[in-house]
């Protein structure tokens, strides 16, 4: 089965890294990509990435994510999913 991202979706690298935000999905050269979207340090990222490499991260819903009051704004809070284990023969 392929992998489905659509623009929105939260996603990460499967070797690690920051979470990132799924901007477009491509078709390049019959290989499906990822336009992606991150921040570091206050600064903007993008990249594009193999769909492949990729795996969703969940989101709480955005309840939970709403400011508190007196506050401007509140880190979003994302959680892998959890990964298959593989016995080793």
């Amino acid at each position: 089965m392929a992998v489905q991202f659509k623009p929105g979706d939260l996603v990460t690298l499967k070797s690690g890294g920051p979470g990132m935000t799924v901007d477009a999905v491509e078709y390049l050269n019959g290989l499906e990509r990822a336009v992606c979207f991150w921040f570091s340090e206050e600064q903007a990222h993008k990249a594009v990435f193999a769909v492949t490499s990729l795996e969703a991260l969940e989101q709480e819903p955005a309840e939970a994510r709403r400011p508190e009051r007196g506050r401007t704004s509140a880190p979003a809070r994302t959680r892998r999913r959890p990964a298959l284990q593989i016995a080793a023969e």
